[in-house]
């Protein structure tokens, strides 16, 4: 709030909107832009038509009209006059400066103010504070108003931590829009690093509460509920990750330098530092910290192999190294780092089969799902954690894939080049170091074993049959994946295709 005089924001709005206006301060208390709201602004005794004129007319560098339906249910109020007055003064001004900025709450219709020279309110781009593009409408709006103010543009940061108290539930879909709006802006480079290094900051944070994942059983917590703990923890893992996850998905498929994608491959190997960092506990709760970063790889993989983006791949994937455990002098790629297997090594499939099947179906809750299980009412899944990964990101894909066919489909190719690509990495490493020769091959086996059983067109033979025909041309080669060489890549996938073919007819 600010004094009638001052430099600020007027909003102009009805009462009955007070929980939307009150959102839209929070906005600009954020971005430290002084406002003018009747209720905060006007003192005890004072003359307000007098006062709302003086500070519309003296200091009001932005003068934001909320429209609603609760303004549009009413004939006579305050706005009205207020806007009448905006009106006078617009009227005043130089063309072609931002002065009055319509705001809408709902997705109605703005009121058709005459500002003279055959202009209308409807001529002036108004600012969308509703609905899944909140985030983005709200963070071009404060820099707007930056911008009008002369001041510095506003830190995307902390607009996006104002928003987030406001609507956590839609926080994946604000990161996506967020990330949308900067990644291929070049101004922008600062504000999106500044972005995802906070909402890894706050990741991380949380990852470490002994409140919210604790690394031991609850006093007395009785062996049966272990399973339910158990999904139940890793459901929150996944629900902490999920919004950066749907930035990612943005990064690797628009992304085209790796300056780009530095802030996410900064986060991959901060969440791989804190999954092999040396914590005390129970086994089977500790291993479930690799839910976020399996999350994140996957998510990497599906977006890069759905638009065949095997640069971001390389890049995201195999470029970014890490060490494999806290003191190890070796580097591996974070591809190979994690997979399906990981988080519920100690776990057994129960609590990874009733995720699988509460993703996937309203039918079933954890609970449910479990007693079911228990009862032999259902099966254990073949490949529960890929299942469940395979249901809970597919909302976020739903911008990249026309339909559910289609996006399974480049899960499969995704989990399948994992594998080849992993598999890779470790026969180079044996070849140059023999006595590791008994290493075993990849884990990332997943859905794709059990989906193409019985097919000839699994994504296996389908990377095969590219290779042949493409040579030297073949995407994944080209972007230099298998060292760029054919002929470790016919290797590669001559080897996974045997543990492939193993692991399917394990099922059968």
């Amino acid at each position: 709030m600010t004094s009638a005089a001052a430099k600020h924001v007027f909003i102009s709005y009805v009462r009955q909107d007070n929980a939307e206006v009150d959102k839209l301060c929070d906005l600009l208390k954020a971005a430290n832009i002084a406002y003018w709201r009747d209720r905060e602004s006007l003192g005890p005794g004072d003359a307000w038509k007098r006062v709302i004129r003086e500070a519309i007319q003296d200091g009001t560098a932005v003068f934001l009209a909320c429209f609603s339906a609760n303004q549009r249910a009413k004939e006579k109020s305050v706005m009205n006059e207020e806007i009448r007055i905006a009106v006078e003064e617009y009227r005043l001004r130089r063309p072609g400066k931002t002065w009055l900025v319509p705001v809408r709450f709902d997705d109605g219709d703005i009121d058709d103010w005459d500002l003279g020279a055959n202009l209308s309110i409807h001529d002036i781009n108004y600012a969308d504070l509703f609905g899944d593009r909140y985030t983005t409408e709200a963070v071009k709006l404060i820099t707007m108003i930056q911008d009008v103010f002369g001041g510095p543009t506003s830190d995307p940061a902390t607009v996006q931590a104002s928003v987030e108290q406001l609507s956590a539930p839609e926080r994946p879909a604000k990161m996506r829009e967020l990330t949308k709006s900067f990644i291929l802006d070049p101004t922008k480079r600062i504000e999106l690093d500044d972005l995802i290094r906070s909402e890894t900051q706050r990741v991380l944070i949380e990852l470490r509460s002994a409140e919210r994942f604790p690394l031991q059983p609850a006093a007395g917590q009785a062996d049966n509920d272990a399973d339910l703990l158990i999904a139940d923890l890793a459901t929150d893992y996944w629900r902490l990750i999920e919004p950066l996850c749907w930035s990612l998905q943005v990064a690797a498929r628009y992304a085209d330098t790796v300056e780009q994608l530095t802030p996410w491959i900064r986060a991959l190997t901060a969440l791989h530092t804190y999954t092999v960092e040396p914590v005390g506990g129970r086994t089977v709760l500790i291993k479930l910290r690799y839910v976020p970063l399996l999350a994140c790889v996957v998510t990497a993989a599906v977006a890069t192999a759905g638009d065949d983006r095997w640069d971001n791949f390389r890049r995201l994937l195999v470029d970014c190294t890490v060490k494999p455990r806290h003191g190890d002098t070796r580097v591996e790629s974070i591809a190979e780092a994690v997979d399906f297997y990981a988080p519920f090594a100690e776990a057994g499939k129960a609590a990874p089969s009733a995720l699988a099947y509460a993703a996937e179906s309203e039918k079933y809750t954890l609970e449910s799902a479990l007693a079911a299980l228990r009862t032999n009412g259902i099966q254990h899944r073949l490949q529960p954690v890929a299942d469940w990964l395979c249901a809970m990101l597919c909302p976020m894909f739903a911008d990249q894939f026309t339909d559910n066919d289609s996006y399974e489909n480049a899960f499969d190719r995704a989990e399948v080049m994992l594998g080849l690509v992993t598999q890779d990495s470790i026969s180079m490493l044996v070849e140059r170091n023999p006595e590791l020769s008994w290493l075993r091959g990849t884990h990332w086996f997943g859905r794709s074993t059990w989906r193409h059983k019985h097919s000839n067109s699994s994504p296996v033979n389908e990377f095969a049959q590219q290779l042949d025909t493409a040579g030297a041309d073949y995407g994944p080669l080209k972007a230099g994946l298998f060292g760029s060489q054919q002929e470790r890549a016919g290797a590669a996938m001559t080897s996974y295709a045997e543990q492939f073919a193993k692991v399917s007819r394990g099922y059968w």
